[in-house]
């Protein structure tokens, strides 16, 4: 393995390192079938906020409240 491989192995380890012991438990055991640090990312993302379209449903949920007032 080359050292630019390595050091991008390690950078990951690193990031997934970073990511799961910030977790709680409940969010920890979902990420444990994801590959690497960008899987483990896009997943709390998809959870978090939703997909693009709950997330642009909830910007205009928000929006028309604000119009409301």
């Amino acid at each position: 393995m080359k050292d630019d491989e390595k050091r991008k192995v390690q950078d990951d380890q690193k990031a997934e390192n970073i990511l799961t012991s910030s977790l709680p438990s409940d969010e920890f055991f979902c990420t444990a079938r994801c590959k690497n640090a960008k899987k483990i990312w896009k997943m709390l993302e998809v959870t978090l906020e939703g997909n693009a379209d709950i997330r642009r449903a909830s910007k205009h949920t928000l929006v028309y409240e604000y119009e409301a007032l």
